[in-house]
């Protein structure tokens, strides 16, 4: 579930970001007579789209973030209370519980969108091998480089 949770936070991201620059394309093209502004001056490009995919990516990351996060945080209560069904909680101990749970699911929804990353750039890597994309390696870096950093 957490693997599907962050490849679905990936996916709202690209989503949240294409949405974005499409509200401004459409913001642009009712506020001006122009047809595009930006032919004349090609470098408008990276203030009028890429600051709105860049803006929607990072809010799509955000929330998607924190919805990973509150489930593994129950997940993580879950057995914390399994675990102490039998056992007397003092209020101090279950406070300090309650931040090592947290602290637990910010490291665990951190890995998991790592992984999600990777499978992300893993799908790239085969469909640009599929269509004999030269250019196909970049995606195999960002493949290799963590994959021998970190154990999974």
């Amino acid at each position: 579930m957490a693997l599907f949770l962050s490849v679905r936070c990936l996916i709202f991201s690209w989503v949240c970001a294409i949405t974005l620059s499409f509200l401004a394309g459409v913001g642009l093209s009712s506020l001006t007579t122009a047809t595009v502004p930006y032919i004349a001056h090609p470098w408008l490009v990276i203030g009028l789209f890429g600051s709105p995919a860049l803006l929607g990516s990072l809010l799509g990351q955000y929330l998607g973030y924190r919805s990973l996060k509150g489930y593994l945080f129950r997940v993580q209560q879950q057995k914390r209370s399994a675990q102490k069904a039998s056992k007397e909680s003092r209020a101090d101990v279950q406070q300090t519980a309650n931040e090592t749970d947290l602290m637990l699911a910010v490291w665990d929804a951190e890995r998991w969108l790592f992984k999600a990353g990777i499978v992300q750039w893993l799908g790239i890597l085969i469909v640009g091998v599929w269509l004999e994309v030269g250019a196909s390696y970049i995606a195999f870096l960002w493949i290799v480089s963590p994959a021998l950093a970190c154990k999974f």
